[in-house]
């Protein structure tokens, strides 16, 4: 494999906007995961017995999960990403799924 034109001034524009594109999601997640983190210790120390209850289920439930698991129902649920992108990108063909 030929690695020479890997760090091309193109490939590192691209790069770079990936890195920025990567840090300016990281920075809204972060605020947004504290503010709804914020808002959920706050209700659940008013001591409202239902909504301290489901907030303590949704909290054990969400930290019961696995990272990766969370990660997908995001990509493919919640996004609305379905397999369309799926086959396009050689997944499919790796899990063996084009096979039926």
């Amino acid at each position: 494999m030929d690695f020479a034109g890997a760090y091309s001034p193109e490939n590192l524009r691209f790069l770079m906007q990936g890195l920025y594109v990567t840090l300016k999601v990281a920075f809204v997640s972060i605020i947004f995961s504290f503010l709804i983190g914020a808002l959920a210790g706050t209700l659940r120390f008013a001591r409202i017995p239902v909504l301290s209850q489901v907030l303590a289920v949704l909290v054990e439930l969400i930290r019961n999960l696995p990272l990766l698991l969370i990660i997908f129902f995001t990509r493919f649920v919640v996004a609305g990403g379905g397999a369309e992108g799926v086959s396009e990108s050689g997944i499919r063909g790796h899990c063996g799924a084009d096979r039926v």
